[in-house]
């Protein structure tokens, strides 16, 4: 039972106590009524009736005020006319807090008249209290009951007021109880705003949720819906009041996928974590697509997962492109396969006639340069200076093509060549080719920096002739600098990257604009007369380095030497 509902019981139970006081003050009179002012008893005694009376009357009604003084309404007694006969302490300390400086706070006053004048001040409510009164004083009602504002200057109150008749036989009245129901009042104004700003926001959460395009719900413990936003009432083909309360299951989803939403919905209530997830759905409209969908917790206060929200995303058109995608990237594998597959022919036909060429130019090749020699020595007195110069021009020339031949042998030859897979040091090839240079020119003196080891990964046939190839450019391109400095080193790589192994002189350079033809066959920077060479060497070198699954690269500056740079990654072991 809430407060205001006791205090009502308790202001029921006073005005049948004031009934029962008037019926007791009635039968008094008729016990002690009449002319008769003493008796007296069996032993001779006088006893005074009408001063018995009255005793009995004031403590009667010294009763009466003791009891209606300590309950918490403002009580008052009224006659047939309106007039107050007597208020109790409430009713008194109410009067005094709201300025009644009246006799005996009120009483003496007729109650009808104040409603009469406080009702031109505070308005029809004040009136109409003042008409139910007199209804109940009339006998024309049995109660008369309204809740009305008092506000003071500080404080918002509001009041309940209670009128019940009093009738002693020859005279009427009532008793009237104000009852304080502010607390009430306030508590039922507050959880009005709060049960209307919940409102809101929930028209608000709806309308917004309605508004997206995904699709968003909200599922209980068992996996029923909650709420359904429209987009997806609408793939469904029903309304919100047919979706609630019903599960996966029971909104036509396909067995197996209703089972599955319904375990995922289950296990985000017991371990409180999202999951994700993707799948095909054909919808009851007929509606086929893919969708991606994430469930995730709603916890408490507690910490505990109170409900569980979930979004549903179409992905049907990002799955048909990724489709398209890979069906495009499968056809360009394919073709890329059919290419490589013509290019790998084509080479392997072009290495095979550039094999047969050099290979079938060194007999006719040998053939000039023998008759050459034997008519260079044996008919050179027959000869003159001129044929003498060409036929050594010419033999010149036979080596030259020789050499070329060879080179595009090797080149023809690296092709086919099994790459084996082992440890080397770098260092020590180095070392051992530089000493094959010094020994072929035992008169130049070079300054060559070797470091005690470079560890390296590979071949070391092939390997051997990378760094051949590229101390011999070194030593060449160093013979005319008089202070000619040539150094071999390694650049340590970074964890999970190959070093860079390098070669790097102080000769004749090269202009960096023609970097890019160093690396391809016969092409040269220098001409013959400046230096010797076929232009194969670093072509060889660009291929060995690639079978190593590396890259090689040079910087260069003219008169200022050259930096030729290479990193050696995992190769294949054929």
């Amino acid at each position: 039972m809430s407060v205001l509902g006791e205090k009502l019981d308790a202001n029921d139970e006073v005005a049948a106590l004031v009934e029962v006081l008037r019926v007791t003050d009635r039968r008094l009179d008729k016990l002690l009524g009449g002319e008769i002012d003493t008796l007296t008893d069996r032993e001779g005694g006088t006893i005074l009736l009408r001063r018995a009376q009255g005793f009995l009357r004031q403590s009667d009604a010294s009763r009466q005020a003791s009891i209606l003084g300590a309950l918490p309404a403002s009580i008052a007694l009224l006659d047939s006319r309106g007039v107050i006969l007597f208020v109790n302490t409430a009713w008194t300390t109410f009067a005094k807090g709201n300025g009644l400086r009246t006799r005996d706070d009120g009483v003496g006053l007729n109650y009808l008249d104040f409603c009469h004048d406080a009702g031109h001040i505070d308005g029809p409510e004040i009136a109409a209290i003042g008409a139910g009164l007199r209804s109940v004083l009339s006998g024309e009602a049995q109660s008369y009951s309204a809740e009305y504002p008092c506000h003071s200057p500080t404080q918002q109150r509001w009041f309940k007021l209670r009128v019940a008749p009093v009738a002693d036989g020859l005279q009427t009245g009532a008793v009237v109880m104000h009852i304080d129901i502010t607390e009430s009042r306030l508590a039922a104004i507050s959880k009005a705003a709060v049960a209307c700003q919940t409102e809101r926001r929930e028209r608000m959460l709806s309308t917004m949720l309605s508004s997206i395009t995904d699709f968003a719900y909200v599922f209980d413990r068992q996996g029923r819906f909650l709420f359904v936003n429209q987009p997806l009432l609408d793939l469904l083909g029903i309304t919100l009041e047919q979706a609630t309360g019903k599960n996966f299951s029971e909104l036509g989803y396909p067995p197996a996928l209703a089972r599955r939403l319904q375990r995922q919905i289950e296990d985000v209530y017991v371990f409180g974590k999202s999951i994700t997830g993707e799948t095909p759905y054909v919808s009851p409209m007929g509606k086929e697509g893919y969708y991606e969908y994430i469930f995730s917790p709603a916890l408490s206060a507690g910490g505990d997962v109170d409900f569980v929200v979930g979004a549903t995303r179409d992905i049907t058109e990002r799955k048909l492109a990724e489709s398209a995608l890979l069906e495009l990237n499968s056809s360009l594998e394919a073709r890329v396969r059919q290419r490589t597959a013509e290019l790998e022919a084509a080479n392997a036909e072009l290495e095979f006639f550039s094999y047969s060429i050099a290979h079938d130019l060194r007999g006719p090749l040998a053939t000039i340069e023998g008759f050459g020699a034997l008519l260079e020595s044996q008919a050179a007195t027959e000869l003159s200076e001129r044929s003498r110069h060409y036929v050594t021009r010419m033999r010149s020339g036979v080596r030259h093509m020789e050499l070329l031949t060879d080179g595009l042998l090797a080149l023809a030859r690296l092709s086919r060549a099994a790459v084996i897979n082992e440890p080397v040091d770098l260092a020590d090839i180095a070392r051992s080719f530089v000493a094959v240079l010094r020994e072929g020119a035992p008169g130049r003196n070079v300054t060559v920096i070797i470091p005690p080891s470079m560890p390296a990964q590979g071949d070391p046939r092939l390997l051997t002739q990378v760094l051949s190839n590229l101390l011999g450019n070194a030593w060449k391109f160093t013979g005319k600098t008089p202070e000619a400095v040539i150094e071999v080193g390694m650049v340590p790589a970074a964890e999970g990257e190959s070093p860079t192994y390098f070669v790097r002189d102080n000769g004749a350079g090269f202009d960096m604009a023609y970097a890019s033809k160093m690396f391809k066959p016969f092409e040269r920077l220098h001409s013959r007369e400046q230096f010797e060479g076929t232009g194969i060497g670093l072509a060889l070198v660009q291929k060995i380095v690639a079978l190593h699954a590396g890259r090689i690269w040079a910087k260069s500056q003219t008169g200022k030497g050259a930096t030729f740079s290479f990193t050696l990654g995992k190769i294949s072991i054929a």
